[in-house]
């Protein structure tokens, strides 16, 4: 081969290698050993979600590894217990001690008590559950954002003709959107109950909420809460008024159905649902592997996974980079975020007719 065309054809390489390296979309092998942290509540009330999400993850990897046979891939699993103060030591175990490349989290309490910290680490870390607050960094959303949502629900209940509407909510930063949200759709009355999310004695709430007698009341808290504060709720010999929901009525409604023996205390709930549909193809490997049907979040778990591998770069700052405005079509649907790192939604409003989301 002559000289000159042997240089030129190193040269060529060498710049499909630099737009490889640069871009990290080319190639998933991971060939140093890779470490991935996962938080979410193992244990505790919402510990079912959990476990789903972890099993989803560790699917990903199971699939991951097949089609890149020479990836060294480590999960490294804390349990957070829906509990800030477990949320920051699970995140500080996984960054100080096993010094992990990246995270995936599930709770909204462990990612508003860790912000600060995750702003400084400059890894990409995947969010789950609703932010606080949403900001362009390294925080990832990969579940749609709901403040759109729940300006729909407000709008909805003005629609419905209501003018006074009490709020139950728990005392989670990332419940405050959802308020928000909501009032800027209703633009009326609102009077706000804020609830410690350790509290389990609903007796009070339900008694002060009672005498601001509304005509609606929305509820933005998890299914156990929700299904305490009804109970009491109930005990006041009162006609319960309307209920509003933010997604807690989608992904908590079997919890609910649990708690409450039945859902008639629920019939004719409103609440926001986020379109998704969870892939065939995703049910059937997960009850393969775990002889179980796909629980919930199951499917969010596997795409956290998919996509952060779908950015991969050894630069962090570059792999952030990839993942921010990329489009991934995922077993829960398409996930794009937009440039702020927030998965872009698609919802609708829903009414529950005789045990099922209409």
């Amino acid at each position: 081969m002559p000289k000159i065309i042997k240089y030129s054809v190193i040269v060529v390489v060498l710049l499909l290698l630099g737009v490889i390296s640069y871009f990290g979309f080319a190639s998933k092998d991971v060939s140093d050993t890779l470490k991935i942290g996962v938080i979410a509540p193992l244990t505790g009330l919402p510990g079912n979600l959990g476990e789903n999400y972890v099993n989803g993850v560790n699917l990903a990897l199971e699939d991951y590894k097949k089609a890149n046979p020479g990836s060294k891939i480590e999960i490294i699993a804390e349990d957070d217990g829906y509990d800030s103060k477990k949320g920051i030591s699970a995140y500080n175990k996984l960054v100080s001690i096993d010094n992990v490349d990246a995270i995936l989290n599930l709770s909204s309490p462990t990612v508003d008590a860790v912000r600060e910290q995750v702003n400084k680490w400059e890894k990409p870390f995947i969010q789950l559950g609703e932010e606080a607050e949403h900001k362009d960094d390294n925080i990832l959303e990969i579940f749609p954002g709901q403040k759109a949502a729940l300006i729909a629900v407000g709008e909805q209940a003005k629609k419905d003709g209501y003018k006074k509407v009490s709020i139950v909510t728990q005392q989670i930063a990332a419940y405050e959107r959802f308020i928000d949200g909501f009032q800027e759709g209703f633009d009326g009355e609102v009077l706000i109950t804020r609830i410690n999310p350790a509290e389990t004695d609903m007796k009070t709430f339900a008694l002060k909420v009672s005498a601001e007698k509304p005509d609606a009341i929305a509820i933005f808290m998890g299914a156990p809460a929700t299904a305490t504060f009804l109970k009491a709720l109930n005990q006041q010999s009162i006609e319960i008024p309307q209920l509003y929901f933010d997604v807690g009525l989608q992904f908590g409604l079997e919890d609910l159905r649990v708690a409450l023996g039945n859902l008639e205390l629920l019939e004719g709930s409103k609440g926001a649902f986020i379109i998704s549909e969870t892939r065939d193809d995703f049910k059937e490997s997960y009850k393969a592997k775990y002889g179980v049907e796909s629980g919930m979040l199951s499917d969010y778990g596997y795409d956290a996974f998919m996509f952060l591998m779908s950015g991969h770069n050894k630069e962090s700052k570059t792999w952030i980079k990839n993942l921010k405005g990329y489009s991934y079509s995922g077993v829960s649907g398409v996930i794009k975020l937009d440039e702020f790192g927030d998965r872009l939604p698609e919802f609708k409003i829903v009414t529950l007719v005789n045990g099922e989301l209409k």
